[in-house]
């Protein structure tokens, strides 16, 4: 649930009751190719009240220069290559087959977009594991990207208020999870995906590390 921080953060001010107790995050924040802008669209980005927050898993390069040209801010996140790989595979209730998710996978990569924020004040690069490992230090970094002032209490609070750890149980939450199954994928391809993530990563500084390993 990697979107609650950061829509606990834009409205640290409000004085209205907690949404993410009675909504789940994906609810909050609208998906750009889903809700936006898919067959039936579901909210006029211009109907959305400012500082709006917005979400996609589009490349930032399919996406306009306008992106980033235009005064907004893109926070990227990226997690390891071989949990994302099956979070797709479950995403997409395995449709299309294995081996073709697997092709499709294979062609993607975030370093790109790593490399870039070192040169773009508008684009900030976040890991996964980074806001799971030390969520106080990496909320209070993105709280500042966000140019949002925050006390340490806040950014204790903000912390407690999204963490995996309060929202699964919620009733609103009861259809998510955060475990990766990687039951049905070999060791032989982990060691490929290690191997070309290694190449790809290679010299960017990036470093994915894995929440579940195989055995």
């Amino acid at each position: 649930m990697a979107q609650s921080p950061h829509f606990s953060i834009i409205n640290h001010n409000s004085s209205s009751s907690d949404p993410l107790l009675t909504h789940n995050p994906h609810e909050l924040i609208p998906l750009l190719e889903l809700e936006s802008f898919g067959e039936d669209p579901k909210n006029n980005i211009q109907d959305i009240p400012s500082p709006r927050i917005l979400s996609t898993h589009l490349n930032l390069l399919n996406l306009p220069d306008s992106v980033l040209s235009s005064g907004c801010r893109v926070l990227y996140i990226a997690r390891n290559p071989m949990d994302t790989l099956v979070s797709y595979w479950h995403f997409f209730n395995k449709p299309l087959g294995f081996s073709v998710l697997w092709t499709w996978f294979m062609r993607s990569s975030a370093v790109g977009l790593f490399r870039a924020e070192k040169e773009k004040e508008s684009l900030l690069f976040l890991t996964y594991e980074e806001l799971k490992e030390d969520p106080e230090k990496h909320v209070k970094r993105l709280a500042e990207f966000l140019g949002c002032s925050l006390a340490s209490s806040e950014i204790k609070e903000i912390v407690k208020k999204s963490s995996y750890q309060r929202l699964r149980n919620l009733d609103v939450n009861q259809n998510g999870s955060e475990k990766v199954h990687w039951s049905g994928i070999g060791p032989e391809m982990v060691q490929r995906l290690d191997q070309i993530a290694s190449q790809k990563f290679e010299g960017s500084g990036l470093e994915l590390k894995s929440i579940v390993r195989s055995s």
